[in-house]
């Protein structure tokens, strides 16, 4: 079920359509920058759309720079630097108004996840936190630090973030207290909504979707986006036959999010299916994209989403979700996304999402919560 409200996300931009923002992979120069005594090798990422300048440096000496700034002797994972002069390429110590910490963690469960904290430079007694609590996330998101850049920086003209690739990992989709604390302070300023939550924040290029720090060895970056493309035409058709109901409101809904964060994520075998969805999407056979399936996409969206959101709001409830014959259409629709994929490992998966439809065919939310494990 997951895969098929995310699934637009695969087809909402075809790589077969010639438009640059249609590229989520983010584009750096190779400079070196010196902060302080000491000299980096960094990848610079500047966009005429973007605010600031983003550097990003791998080095596994981080703790010695660090060292530099504080007398805390904690073992970070990475730091990001704000400030508004870095000038041919150096940046003074003086000339960094903060910066953010994370560190290596788990939570109570083992699970991943960093500690983060906020520092600000005060005239007379150097930097000092000024979050009361130590904050907590399991993935690292650059429009979340883009807002910190907003929120407690004034927009410094520079971010350079420094990061040690050995305490990196890749991490999980869930929201925690350093999210939702930037959210409580959106609001307060009356700027939630309103800020980089529905456009990329460098480094990744300036587009709607959202981005974040993939975490993963293979890859520095990685951008989920859904941007113009077939996304617009299919918008401008649905506006045109239902004003209320453009595709962006129905993809981009805050329910599908909270699906995956609030239930899938929440409950035993359900990051499963995220895994799957992943899978499919780097799997997906662009060149075989055709309009009528992104229209036919958005229709079963609007049609299953209401039982997302009942799913997600009451996983134990006796409520039935769907009967076999709501199941016919989601199992005609997997069927068919076979010729969008290209491996069999894919395919095969498809298959087991198709048995579960059947299994939860006229069964309980409480049922279908217990019973999410998939065995191959």
């Amino acid at each position: 079920m997951y895969c098929i409200v995310c699934s637009f996300f695969l087809t909402a931009c075809s790589k077969n359509d010639e438009i640059l923002d249609c590229n989520c992979d983010p584009k750096s120069t190779t400079e070196k920058l010196k902060i302080g005594n000491q000299q980096f090798k960094a990848s610079l990422y500047d966009y005429a759309e973007s605010p600031y300048k983003f550097w990003s440096i791998k080095n596994e000496q981080i703790d010695d720079f660090y060292y530099s700034l504080t007398t805390d002797k904690t073992k970070i994972t990475s730091i990001f630097i704000f400030s508004n002069n870095v000038s041919e390429n150096m940046l003074k110590i003086e000339n960094i108004i903060g910066y953010v910490t994370l560190e290596k963690n788990t939570d109570k469960n083992n699970i991943l996840k960093y500690s983060i904290n906020v520092f600000k430079r005060e005239s007379e007694q150097g930097f000092v936190k000024i979050n009361k609590d130590v904050l907590d996330t399991y993935y690292l998101s650059f429009n979340d630090i883009s807002n910190v850049n907003n929120l407690y920086f004034e927009t410094s003209k520079n971010i350079v973030y420094i990061k040690n690739p050995k305490r990196q990992f890749k991490g999980k989709l869930i929201k925690s207290s350093f999210q939702n604390e930037i959210n409580k302070r959106l609001e307060q300023k009356g700027l939630f909504g309103k800020s980089s939550t529905e456009v990329c924040a460098s480094p990744c290029p300036s587009h709607e979707g959202f981005c974040y720090e993939g975490m993963d060895p293979q890859y520095e970056y990685l951008a989920e986006c859904s941007d113009m493309c077939l996304k617009d035409k299919v918008d401008e058709e649905h506006d045109g036959k239902d004003s209320t109901r453009p595709v962006s409101s129905v993809v981009l809904s805050p329910a599908s999010y909270s699906f995956r964060d609030d239930y899938l994520y929440q409950h035993p075998g359900g990051d499963l299916y995220v895994g799957i969805y992943y899978q499919i999407s780097e799997d997906f056979n662009y060149t075989n994209l055709d309009y009528t399936f992104a229209v036919r996409t958005v229709d079963l969206l609007s049609s299953i989403m209401p039982k997302i959101v009942d799913l997600t709001q009451n996983p134990f409830s006796s409520n039935v979700l769907y009967t076999s014959t709501e199941a016919e259409e989601v199992i005609e629709y997997l069927y068919d996304m076979k010729y969008y994929v290209n491996s069999n490992e894919t395919k095969d998966n498809l298959d087991l999402l198709i048995d579960k439809i059947i299994e939860f065919e006229g069964a309980t939310n409480n049922y279908i919560t217990n019973h999410l494990e998939i065995n191959p």
